[in-house]
């Protein structure tokens, strides 16, 4: 990994820098989006296990709103 590390930085400094920061922009939310999965495959497990608990949307959106209403 440190030598594929190592050649990824080495072709980056090689760009602009506005395709430098778009690259790391890239990866920064390909990395968001993994997360991100992993969270989602972590709540479908639990949700399959009998875990998960009912919830009133209304509710939700009242709190919701009632916090966005006091800033």
């Amino acid at each position: 990994m440190t030598d594929l590390m190592e050649k990824a930085r080495t072709a980056l400094a090689d760009l602009p820098e506005a395709d430098q920061r778009e690259l790391v922009d890239q990866l920064v939310e390909a990395a968001a989006v993994r997360k991100l999965k992993a969270l989602f495959a972590e709540g479908r497990a639990s949700l399959e296990k009998g875990e998960g608990q009912p919830f009133d949307i209304e509710a939700v959106i009242k709190e919701a709103n009632e916090k966005h209403a006091r800033g």
